[in-house]
Protein backbone atom coordinates (compact mmCIF):
# COMPACT_ATOMS: atom_id res chain seq x y z
CA UNK A 1 0.00 0.00 0.00
CA UNK A 2 2.78 2.44 0.85
CA UNK A 3 4.59 1.71 -2.43
CA UNK A 4 1.46 2.55 -4.43
CA UNK A 5 1.06 5.76 -2.43
CA UNK A 6 4.70 6.72 -3.07
CA UNK A 7 4.37 6.09 -6.83
CA UNK A 8 1.14 8.10 -6.98
CA UNK A 9 2.71 10.94 -4.99
CA UNK A 10 5.81 11.05 -7.20
CA UNK A 11 3.82 11.01 -10.43
CA UNK A 12 1.63 13.89 -9.23
CA UNK A 13 4.66 15.84 -8.01
CA UNK A 14 6.61 15.29 -11.23
CA UNK A 15 3.69 16.18 -13.48
CA UNK A 16 2.94 19.30 -11.43
CA UNK A 17 6.52 20.52 -11.60
CA UNK A 18 7.13 19.66 -15.25
CA UNK A 19 6.60 22.77 -17.37
CA UNK A 20 4.16 22.37 -20.23
CA UNK A 21 4.74 23.88 -23.66
CA UNK A 22 1.95 26.38 -23.00
CA UNK A 23 3.57 27.49 -19.72
CA UNK A 24 6.92 27.93 -21.47
CA UNK A 25 5.26 30.03 -24.18
CA UNK A 26 3.51 32.15 -21.54
CA UNK A 27 6.81 32.75 -19.74
CA UNK A 28 8.48 33.60 -23.06
CA UNK A 29 5.73 36.09 -23.95
CA UNK A 30 5.74 37.77 -20.53
CA UNK A 31 9.53 38.11 -20.53
CA UNK A 32 9.40 39.56 -24.07
CA UNK A 33 6.69 42.07 -23.15
CA UNK A 34 8.67 43.15 -20.09
CA UNK A 35 11.98 43.42 -21.96
CA UNK A 36 10.60 45.61 -24.73
CA UNK A 37 8.55 47.95 -22.55
CA UNK A 38 4.99 46.70 -23.02
CA UNK A 39 4.55 45.30 -19.52
CA UNK A 40 5.80 46.23 -16.07
CA UNK A 41 7.21 43.50 -13.86
CA UNK A 42 4.82 40.58 -13.38
CA UNK A 43 5.52 37.46 -11.35
CA UNK A 44 5.57 34.63 -13.89
CA UNK A 45 4.87 31.96 -11.31
CA UNK A 46 1.63 33.35 -9.90
CA UNK A 47 -0.92 35.11 -12.07
CA UNK A 48 -3.88 36.93 -10.63
CA UNK A 49 -6.81 37.98 -12.76
CA UNK A 50 -5.51 41.58 -12.59
CA UNK A 51 -2.10 40.47 -13.87
CA UNK A 52 -3.77 38.41 -16.61
CA UNK A 53 -5.68 41.52 -17.72
CA UNK A 54 -2.44 43.55 -17.76
CA UNK A 55 -0.80 40.86 -19.90
CA UNK A 56 -3.76 40.91 -22.30
CA UNK A 57 -3.51 44.72 -22.54
CA UNK A 58 0.24 44.46 -23.17
CA UNK A 59 -0.32 41.93 -25.97
CA UNK A 60 -2.99 44.22 -27.47
CA UNK A 61 -0.54 47.14 -27.33
CA UNK A 62 2.12 45.01 -29.03
CA UNK A 63 -0.39 43.98 -31.72
CA UNK A 64 -1.34 47.60 -32.32
CA UNK A 65 2.31 48.70 -32.47
CA UNK A 66 3.14 46.06 -35.09
CA UNK A 67 -0.24 46.35 -36.86
CA UNK A 68 -1.17 42.74 -36.16
CA UNK A 69 -4.90 42.01 -36.11
CA UNK A 70 -5.92 40.92 -32.64
CA UNK A 71 -7.72 41.74 -29.45
CA UNK A 72 -5.03 41.02 -26.88
CA UNK A 73 -5.25 37.26 -27.27
CA UNK A 74 -1.99 35.55 -28.13
CA UNK A 75 -2.23 34.22 -31.68
CA UNK A 76 0.24 32.70 -34.15
CA UNK A 77 0.92 36.01 -35.94
CA UNK A 78 1.74 37.74 -32.66
CA UNK A 79 3.99 34.93 -31.49
CA UNK A 80 5.72 34.85 -34.89
CA UNK A 81 6.43 38.61 -34.70
CA UNK A 82 7.80 38.26 -31.17
CA UNK A 83 10.21 35.57 -32.32
CA UNK A 84 11.68 37.68 -35.12
CA UNK A 85 15.27 38.92 -34.71
CA UNK A 86 15.40 42.50 -33.44
CA UNK A 87 17.51 45.00 -31.55
CA UNK A 88 17.55 44.90 -27.77
CA UNK A 89 16.09 48.36 -27.21
CA UNK A 90 12.52 48.70 -25.90
CA UNK A 91 9.83 49.76 -28.36
CA UNK A 92 8.43 52.11 -25.77
CA UNK A 93 9.11 53.42 -22.31
CA UNK A 94 6.91 52.56 -19.35
CA UNK A 95 5.36 56.04 -19.59
CA UNK A 96 4.25 55.28 -23.14
CA UNK A 97 2.54 52.03 -22.10
CA UNK A 98 -0.46 53.88 -20.77
CA UNK A 99 -0.81 56.23 -23.72
CA UNK A 100 -2.38 55.21 -26.98
CA UNK A 101 0.06 54.47 -29.77
CA UNK A 102 -1.06 57.01 -32.33
CA UNK A 103 -0.34 57.21 -36.02
CA UNK A 104 1.11 60.53 -37.17
CA UNK A 105 -1.96 62.16 -38.74
CA UNK A 106 -0.20 65.05 -40.48
CA UNK A 107 0.54 64.24 -44.12
CA UNK A 108 1.60 67.69 -45.34
CA UNK A 109 5.04 68.28 -43.92
CA UNK A 110 6.89 71.58 -43.97
CA UNK A 111 10.61 72.17 -43.82
CA UNK A 112 12.68 75.04 -42.48
CA UNK A 113 16.22 75.57 -43.78
CA UNK A 114 17.03 79.01 -42.31
CA UNK A 115 20.33 77.80 -40.88
CA UNK A 116 21.37 75.82 -43.96
CA UNK A 117 24.29 76.92 -46.10
CA UNK A 118 24.11 77.30 -49.89
CA UNK A 119 25.48 73.80 -50.62
CA UNK A 120 22.91 72.16 -48.33
CA UNK A 121 20.08 74.14 -49.94
CA UNK A 122 21.25 73.17 -53.44
CA UNK A 123 21.54 69.49 -52.49
CA UNK A 124 18.10 69.59 -50.89
CA UNK A 125 16.58 71.23 -53.96
CA UNK A 126 18.12 68.55 -56.20
CA UNK A 127 16.77 65.81 -53.96
CA UNK A 128 13.25 67.24 -54.02
CA UNK A 129 13.33 67.66 -57.77
CA UNK A 130 14.46 64.08 -58.20
CA UNK A 131 11.70 62.99 -55.87
CA UNK A 132 9.12 64.86 -57.91
CA UNK A 133 10.47 63.40 -61.14
CA UNK A 134 11.35 66.79 -62.55
CA UNK A 135 13.83 67.22 -65.37
CA UNK A 136 14.64 70.81 -64.43
CA UNK A 137 17.69 69.95 -62.34
CA UNK A 138 20.09 71.53 -64.80
CA UNK A 139 18.34 74.91 -64.41
CA UNK A 140 19.31 75.24 -60.76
Amino acid sequence: MSLAFLVAFLSVTISASTPTIQNLVNVEVIEYLQKYGYLNEVDVTTHTSIEDEKIKQAIALFQEYYQIPGNGALNDNTLHQMRQPRCGLPDMSHQEQNSVVAKWRKTHLTWNFHLADADTLKTTAHAWLLRMGSEHISNI
